[in-house]
């Protein structure tokens, strides 16, 4: 019989990170897990901002609580990947350390900044017409919003010179983790992708100088570009005595979290599906009755309505709801069995 794969997993979020260690043979089995969590800093003139030391410190921690609990020599850990928060932006220096705190996806200081270079002359839908026409061309999205990473890099720019000054590359979270584990620096496509900057036209894919001409973005400042499958680096001697895992471990690239719930979905839908129609009404049905009892529990809290006529309403509610359930179900079990069965993990 095959010797079983064993890797270890790193779910980097908001407010905390997750790691699992999985043995992979026949089946997919998770063999230990941590977590420990970190600091969101909410400042009072809109900054989300993260310390990325504490993201490490939580990496280290909840490394060596897995081996610990799993009594897995390092030495058998074949790689490591991970599944992150997107949109952050870590701007780093040469040696790949932070000039300031991370800016999380939620910051929403870089108003003016969005002004300046978007939300100006003929616009629609609050964006300058010309160049959200050409972002959609060249991205197939348009950076529209307050949050999007290229205005929190504009933002230190204009607010934060001195820290600009050192700026050597533009990273995101994960990509900062694979930084401090391997001494490379990547941007994984799928993050690239987020930036809002990436050209997605066919032959031209990869950072899109039009863009970043566009909209201020120094391209000395950006990663090369990996694939979420890729080896990108390996694990340096520092990092894995911090990490209580062997040096030379292979790093693989991941993805973001909104990049990887496709994934997910994937891999649950014939699964899904394959249940009885009895089970998939019976969850539909304690949904809606969840929901109709809050309301009603509202309503009558606020004196707004009798329960007999709010009962009778939900009721209606509920009976016309599932209605839907059959066609909606049938409709994705004849899309599902066309799906070829097979699935690359």
């Amino acid at each position: 019989m095959k010797e079983p794969t064993y890797v270890i997993t790193y779910d980097v979020g908001t407010t905390g990170v997750k790691t699992c260690l999985f043995e992979i043979g026949e089946v997919v089995r998770l063999t230990a897990a941590a977590m420990r969590g970190y600091e969101l800093y909410v400042l009072p003139d809109g900054g989300a901002e993260q310390e990325p030391a504490e993201w490490w410190e939580a990496m280290c921690a909840s490394t060596r609580e897995v081996l610990d609990a799993s009594g897995m020599d390092p030495a058998r850990i074949s790689g490591v990947s991970f599944c992150s928060q997107m949109q952050g932006v870590v701007l780093v220096d040469k040696d790949g350390e932070p000039v300031r705190r991370a800016m999380s996806y939620m910051d929403q200081r870089a108003r003016e900044e969005l002004k300046k270079g978007l939300a100006h002359g003929p616009q629609i839908a609050g964006a300058n017409v010309f160049k959200l026409l050409k972002s959609l061309q060249i991205t197939g999205a348009v950076a529209a919003s307050v949050k999007d990473p290229v205005w929190k890099y504009k933002w230190v720019q204009a607010h934060e010179p001195e820290n600009f000054k050192r700026v050597h590359k533009w990273l995101d979270v994960k990509e900062f983790l694979i930084c401090k584990m391997t001494g490379e620096f990547v941007m994984t496509q799928d993050s690239a992708f987020a930036a809002l900057i990436y050209d997605i036209r066919k032959g031209k894919e990869g950072w899109s100088r039009e863009m970043c001409d566009m909209l201020g973005v120094n391209m000395n400042h950006l990663a090369p570009i990996k694939q979420s499958t890729d080896k990108v680096g390996e694990i340096t001697e520092k990092a894995a005595s911090e990490l209580g895992l062997k040096a030379g471990t292979a790093v693989f690239g991941g993805g973001g979290d909104a990049s990887l719930i496709g994934v997910g979905a994937g891999a649950l839908a014939q699964y899904v599906l394959r249940q009885n129609l009895l089970g998939c009404l019976l969850c539909s049905l304690l949904a809606l009755l969840f929901i109709d009892g809050a309301r009603v529990l509202v309503w009558l809290i606020g004196g707004k309505a009798a329960l007999p006529a709010l009962l009778s309403l939900a009721g209606r509610e509920i009976a016309w709801s599932m209605v839907y359930v059959f066609p909606v179900y049938a409709l994705f079990l004849w899309v599902f069995r066309r799906v070829p069965k097979k699935t690359v993990l």
